[in-house]
This record gives structure tokens, C-alpha cells and sequence, in this order.
């Protein structure tokens, strides 16, 4: 930093790089909201709130995989302490399609 004529202190070019090298650091997407790789927030915004969830889904079951419930939770749970909440959206939202008697899951 450098006084200026006036007391005021401004920014040299070292501080204005190391501004801009911690801006470059920041989680862009569904990873700002994960903290060693588990939800740490929910998203505010339903968009967001879909992608996340979606990006965990996709972790979690594979293409044209089918999955029994518990199974299904205990992968979701490796992200999110809510499971149940992650399921119902995917589908409702048609990402996932659940068996009628409710026993499996598939993509």
C-alpha cells in the first residue's frame, strides 16, 4: 500500500494480484455450496438447489442403474444428511424414476 499526498492509502499492484488470485479460488457452481464434499448450505435459489441436487444424483447412481431405497439413501448420505429430501426432487422432478411398489430407484 502506498500513502497517498492526502493520509488516504491505496492499493499497490502486489495487493490488487493477490485480490485477484483469491477471487480465482473461489468455488464456482454446486461447489460453493459443499464443504469437504458434503452439503454444508442448501441454496437459496431453486435453480441452484436443482443443480446441486442433480450433481449428487449423478454421484450417486449411474446411467440405467437400479437401486433398492436403502441403498439409494446410504449413497445419498455420503453428500447430505437428507436423503429423503434429494430423492423426492429427483423424483418429482422426473430426474429419477421410482419402481410403483416404491422398492427401487433408476435413472
Amino acid at each position: 500500500m502506498i500513502d497517498t499526498a492526502d493520509g488516504a492509502w491505496s492499493p499497490t499492484e502486489v495487493f490488487r494480484e493477490l485480490l485477484t488470485e483469491g477471487a480465482r479460488d473461489t468455488p464456482k457452481g454446486y461447489e460453493r455450496f459443499l464443504e469437504n464434499g458434503r452439503v454444508a448450505r442448501w441454496p437459496s435459489k431453486a435453480a441452484d438447489k436443482d443443480g446441486l441436487i442433480r450433481w449428487i444424483m449423478d454421484q450417486c447412481l449411474a446411467t440405467d442403474e437400479r437401486v433398492e431405497e436403502r441403498e439409494l439413501n446410504d449413497r445419498i448420505e455420503k453428500f447430505s444428511d437428507d436423503p429423503a429430501l434429494i430423492r423426492r426432487h429427483c423424483v418429482d422432478t422426473g430426474y429419477i424414476m421410482r419402481a410403483p411398489d416404491g422398492t427401487d430407484y433408476r435413472t
